[in-house]
């Protein structure tokens, strides 16, 4: 298990299968009421959908079928979605609720970047770049060198058009 520290917060990093997944209740630690933000972030349907978007793209496991009825159900007054709702409902692998000992709510890196940036907006730096481009990368991040030799990872995430929007991370 690791270790991030934002702005004196100390945030739990832990290691699932491959991945860094890190704690979204220690980012939200500080805040009044920080926890009922998770289950917020969950309400919205842009989440719902960013978090389908990213199941498609990384778990072969995700059940389709069900985040098609959840997106049904998103966004309507009555809607109510927990993580542990989220994973039984979906087989979702892209965040998880764990019990105990370092308990709480982690989401792998990508999705806990995006609950950052939906919390508190600052968090999130403005894009240097946004485009769409035809062909697709040959992975998920890109690499890019600015001016000054400075370099910076940008997203990219396949819409249904067959065209590539690229994300400033």
């Amino acid at each position: 298990m690791g270790k991030l520290n934002v702005d004196g917060t100390e945030i739990q990093v832990l290691q699932i299968e491959e991945g860094d997944y890190i704690s979204l209740t220690d980012m939200v630690r500080k805040i009044d009421n920080g926890s009922a933000l998770i289950e917020k972030w969950l309400r919205n349907k842009n989440t719902i959908e960013f978090l389908g978007i990213w199941e498609e793209m990384y778990n072969t496991d995700f059940n389709v079928t069900a985040y098609e009825e959840i997106m049904l159900e998103a966004g309507l007054n009555r809607f109510i979605m927990s993580v542990k709702q989220w994973v039984s409902r979906t087989n979702s692998k892209g965040i998880v609720a764990k019990a105990g000992r370092y308990g709480g709510t982690y989401a792998y890196k990508d999705i806990a970047f995006e609950f950052a940036s939906w919390v508190s907006p600052q968090s999130h730096q403005p894009p240097l770049q946004v485009g769409v481009c035809k062909r697709p990368p040959k992975g998920p991040l890109i690499l890019a060198r600015l001016k000054g030799g400075c370099r910076k990872l940008f997203y990219w995430l396949p819409l249904k058009s067959g065209s590539f929007t690229i994300f400033f991370s």
